[in-house]
């Protein structure tokens, strides 16, 4: 049978909660390390060190205080496998990889159309609009997070736009219009 991954109601902090109760199993976070780089048997500090990732010592206790199992898990990155802890029911722990808070990417935009050179900071959700273009931060290097060597850009040039948008207001004033002609009527 092979292993089955469950996960919790919610998210866990392993920094803020290290003690977690999930059904009848009790998982004490020993030691976490949010930059850890894998040796033989362990894992060590690896702040400073590009491309790694979170680690953590995990003993797994069941309902009558009984250590479980006892090991170390670790999500992917570019220079660490991902290490997961199976537990005897089947199911496994699996640390997954850290998500970053915020992205962003300074740029150069040269323009041909009005021979400029842009620099500006573009982030997710708050695109730079140039000679009608607007440029959106699209994606980034996920396994190196805050690492990430580069970024991935969506560039959309929509002219009709302002139409769209005037055709929607036209349509919501019609509507409004309707319900005050059918009200002045009564």
């Amino acid at each position: 049978m092979g292993s089955k991954t469950f996960f919790p109601e919610s998210e866990y902090d392993l920094n803020s909660n290290p003690s977690i109760k999930i059904d009848n199993l009790t998982i004490q976070v020993m030691q976490y390390l949010p930059k850890a780089f894998a040796t033989d048997s362990t894992f060590i500090d690896a702040r400073g060190v590009p491309f790694t990732g979170p680690a953590a010592m995990i003993q797994v206790f069941d309902s009558n205080g009984q250590t479980v199992t006892m090991g170390w898990i670790s999500s992917l990155t570019h220079v660490t496998a991902e290490k997961t802890l199976p537990l005897p029911d089947g199911r496994e722990l699996r640390l997954l990889p850290a998500e970053a808070k915020y992205f962003g990417s300074y740029a150069k935009i040269y323009s041909k159309k009005s021979n400029s050179v842009n620099q500006c900071l573009i982030e997710v959700n708050k695109p730079f609009r140039v000679d009608g273009w607007w440029i959106y931060q699209y994606s980034y290097d996920n396994l190196a997070g805050p690492d990430s060597t580069y970024s991935s850009f969506k560039v959309i040039y929509d002219p009709w736009l302002p139409l769209i948008y005037i055709g929607f207001a036209m349509m919501l004033l019609g509507g409004l219009g309707l319900v005050f002609i059918n009200d002045s009527k009564k």
